[in-house]
């Protein structure tokens, strides 16, 4: 083989590498859409949240509590079991990721995005 020819078939791979990404990601977000649609229609998450006051500003500056993190993975983890496979796929490997600390993160993330949502959540925990 030439290096010509392994040069182009590398830059092939990269490309299907990068393709492939770039369709994940795609899939990652438009489920966490979804994730948060159902969120923010569960009114018992509305009241959660709204009886945590405190839980909001926990997220925004990544200090959530594992008590915290728990029920919040309770609740990330109902509204994904209504959704379809590919969705749930998406968001159980970052649900579950391995990291603590990752987990924690991807559980403030979604918070923050759900309350930002619905107003009345953010201006209770204002």
């Amino acid at each position: 083989m030439s290096l010509e020819f392994l040069g182009l078939l590398g830059a092939l791979l990269a490309t299907i590498a990068a393709g492939f990404s770039t369709y994940r990601l795609s899939t990652k977000q438009e489920a966490e859409h979804r994730l948060l649609a159902s969120l923010t229609k569960n009114q018992s998450y509305i009241r959660w949240l709204r009886m945590n006051r405190n839980l909001l500003t926990h997220a925004r500056n990544q200090r959530l509590s594992v008590d915290e993190l728990q029920e919040l993975t309770k609740y990330l983890l109902d509204a994904v079991k209504q959704l379809d496979k590919n969705d749930r796929h998406a968001l159980l490997e970052a649900i579950h990721q391995p990291s603590a600390q990752g987990r924690a993160n991807y559980a403030a993330k979604l918070i923050t995005e759900s309350a930002e949502q619905d107003r009345s959540v953010v201006r209770a925990g204002d």
